[in-house]
C-alpha cells in the first residue's frame, strides 16, 4: 500500500509540474503578446486623431510607424511621435526659411542645394547638428536653365 501511495504522490506530483510548465507557458505567450501590444498607441486616441489634433503639417502617423519599425524602444508613447514631428517641422522649417533667405539674398526665386548648404554653414546650431550630412549638388547647368526660366517669368510680369 505504501508503494502504491508512493506512485499516486509521484503520478501528482508529474501531473502537477505538467501543468506548471503550460501555465508558464501561457504566461510567457501572454508577456509577448503584452509587449507586442505597447508598440500600440493607447485606445484612447488613434494616431490619426493624434495626427489632427497636433496641428502639424508632419504626419504623426508616419513618424510613429517609423518609430515602431527602427524598434527605438520597446514601448512609443502617445506623445512620442508628436514631439518628434514638431520637432522636425520645425528643423525643416528653419532651414527652408535660411535657404529662402539665400535664395533672395541672390536673387532668384528657386532654392537649390548651394542655398541649403550656405543656409546650414551660415548657422552655428545647424552647422553643429547637421556637420555629418551631405548636401547634394545640383548640376550646374540645371541651374542656369533654372535662372533663365525665371528671368524669363519675370519678365512676362
Amino acid at each position: 500500500e505504501k508503494e502504491e501511495e508512493k506512485e499516486e504522490k509521484e503520478e501528482v506530483n508529474e501531473t502537477q509540474r505538467g501543468e506548471k510548465k503550460e501555465e508558464q507557458k501561457e504566461e510567457q505567450k501572454g508577456k509577448e503578446e503584452e509587449e507586442d501590444m505597447e508598440w500600440e498607441v493607447p485606445n484612447t486616441v488613434t494616431v490619426d486623431e493624434m495626427s489632427k489634433k497636433s496641428g502639424l503639417e508632419f504626419s504623426v502617423k508616419k513618424v510613429f510607424l517609423q518609430l515602431r519599425e527602427q524598434k527605438v524602444a520597446k514601448a512609443v508613447g502617445q506623445g512620442a511621435p508628436i514631439y518628434l514631428a514638431a520637432v522636425l517641422e520645425y528643423l525643416c522649417a528653419e532651414v527652408l526659411e535660411l535657404s529662402g533667405n539665400a535664395a533672395h539674398h541672390d536673387k532668384t526665386k528657386i532654392i537649390t542645394p548651394r542655398h541649403i548648404l550656405l543656409a546650414i554653414r551660415n548657422d552655428d546650431e545647424l552647422q553643429r547638428l547637421l556637420s555629418n550630412v551631405a548636401v547634394q549638388k545640383e548640376n550646374q547647368q540645371r541651374i542656369e536653365q533654372r535662372q533663365q526660366q525665371q528671368q524669363q517669368e519675370d519678365d512676362d510680369e
